[in-house]
C-alpha cells in the first residue's frame, strides 16, 4: 500500500507486517493466503488484512515479543501479537516521529515534538523536549551498551542505561546538526546519523564514555 511501513516479524516463517494509513496486514513470502480478504503486496508476498485502524500517516513500525507499535500522525497505536487485536492509541497530543526498542532491558522509546516517552516494566515515563533534549526528536536508536541515541534538529543526546543524559554537538565532533535519522551499526560498533547534509558515521559506541570521534 502507498505510504505504508514494513517490518520483519518472523524470519523462520518468512512473514512480516505492514501498516498503511488505515489497515494492518500480515504478509508471508511464498505461501498462499487462507482468507479471501488477503491481497497481493508484490509478486512474491501474499498479505492478509488483520484489522482496520485509523492510523493516518505512518512514520515508523516496530514489533517486540508481545506487541506491534505503529507510530503515526494520530499517535502511537498498539496491536497485541498473540490475538492480533487493536489495543488503542497513546500520545495523540504529541507529534510522534520515531521509535526504538532495547532487547536487553525490554525498554521501548518513542520520540516526538514534545517528549521522549519510555516504556519499561509496563510503566510509561517521559522527558520533556527542551531540557536534556534540545528540540523536537527526529531519530532514535539503541546501541550495544543499551544507550539510547536521540537525534533532533540541533544536536544529539544520549541517555545511558543508568538514566544519565549527555549531549553531542559541534564541540564534540558532530559536523552537522539537523538530524533526520539514527541507526546503530553493530558490525562497525558505530552510530550513523542521517542529516540534511548527508550521512555521518560517529566513531565507536565507546564515545558515550570517552569522546570518540567522526
Amino acid at each position: 500500500p502507498t505510504g505504508s511501513r514494513i517490518v520483519n516479524f518472523n524470519h523462520v516463517s518468512a512473514s512480516f507486517v505492514v501498516a498503511s494509513s488505515s489497515s494492518f496486514l500480515l504478509c508471508t513470502l511464498g505461501s498462499s493466503p487462507s482468507s479471501s480478504s488477503s491481497s497481493s503486496l508484490s509478486s512474491s508476498a501474499l498479505c492478509k488484512r488483520i484489522l482496520d485502524a485509523p492510523f493516518g500517516n505512518v512514520s515508523s513500525l516496530l514489533c517486540t515479543d508481545d506487541d506491534c507499535w505503529v507510530v503515526a500522525s494520530t499517535g502511537l497505536h498498539q496491536i497485541d501479537i498473540s490475538s492480533w487485536k487493536y489495543r488503542g492509541v497513546l500520545f495523540s497530543n504529541d507529534s510522534l516521529t520515531s521509535i526504538a526498542y532495547c532487547e536487553e532491558t525490554k525498554t521501548l522509546a518513542v520520540g516526538g515534538a514534545l517528549r521522549l516517552h519510555l516504556l519499561s516494566n509496563t510503566k510509561w515515563t517521559y522527558h520533556w523536549v527542551g531540557y536534556y533534549i534540545d528540540s523536537a526528536i527526529t531519530g532514535l536508536a539503541y546501541d550495544n551498551n543499551n544507550t539510547l541515541w536521540i537525534g533532533n534538529l540541533l544536536s544529539v543526546s544520549q541517555l545511558s542505561q543508568d538514566g544519565l543524559f549527555s549531549r553531542i554537538s559541534g564541540p564534540e565532533g558532530l559536523p552537522y546538526a539537523n538530524i533526520t535519522n539514527i541507526n546503530f551499526d553493530s558490525k562497525m560498533s558505530s552510530v550513523w546519523f542521517g542529516t540534511s547534509m548527508g550521512g555521518v558515521r560517529y566513531g565507536s559506541v565507546d564515545i558515550a564514555s570517552n569522546g570518540g570521534g567522526v
